[in-house]
């Protein structure tokens, strides 16, 4: 890893002074930082749900695409019934947006569904790091999902491992001065290592917590 200038240590910690007074302690950034604990709650009770089903051997299609993975708050996926992340992913209907952009066939979203399952069953349950390439690999029912579709739900499962998306992706790569991390999932978790080694390294005690981190990325990209 690239060490950290002395001019974006300076920097960052003016910016994680000005996320922690401005944001973070006030009631907005509050409320953010209670909805990952919230989410987990959620997500735990979903994925609970999704077992029960495969193993009663129903159709866990739409409870894997709507429940399991992260939506925007908009009225659209509230009434929906999406489930509405703090690390949204999805911003309306994944099966329309996929077929719309010609990654994904109506009759394959059973597939795509059992994938992402046994992608998550895979390393939640049994810490198969493997698992992330393999689905990755098969690109027929892989294409457009990666870190920022899927981390969010395994942080939820797993809390140690961090949500990795486009605001991540964007502050790391910014503190370290070039292209760290990617969105990849095959080198999730080498990108974590990183991400682990650099703010190690940076040294700012606030920002060593994992969702308050996530809050800082989303804070960052904001501005």
């Amino acid at each position: 890893m690239v060490p950290i200038t002395d001019s974006k240590r300076s920097q960052f910690a003016k910016w994680a002074k000005e996320f922690e007074t401005t944001y973070l302690l006030e009631p907005v950034g509050q409320r953010h930082t209670s909805a990952y604990a919230t989410e987990r709650d959620s997500v735990a009770k979903y994925w609970d749900e999704a077992k029960a089903a495969k193993k009663a051997e129903k159709d866990i299609t739409d409870l894997v695409l709507y429940k399991l993975l992260p939506y925007s708050n908009t009225r659209h996926n509230r009434e929906a019934g999406y489930r509405i992340s703090v690390t949204p992913a999805i911003t309306r209907d994944i099966k329309k947006w996929f077929e719309n952009a010609g990654w994904q066939t109506p009759q394959n979203w059973p597939k795509v569904a059992l994938a992402i399952y046994d992608l998550i069953y895979s390393f939640v349950e049994r810490g198969d790091w493997a698992s992330l390439e393999r689905f990755e690999r098969n690109a027929a029912l892989s294409r457009g999902i990666r870190a920022g579709v899927i981390t969010p739900t395994l942080h939820c499962l797993r809390p140690e491992f961090r949500i990795i998306n486009s605001k991540t992706i964007d502050t790391i790569n910014l503190l370290l001065g070039q292209q760290a991390i990617g969105r990849d999932l095959i080198n999730y978790k080498r990108y974590l290592e990183v991400i682990d080694q650099a703010l190690g390294e940076l040294g700012i005690t606030l920002l060593l917590d994992r969702d308050v981190f996530d809050a800082f990325c989303h804070w960052m990209c904001s501005k």
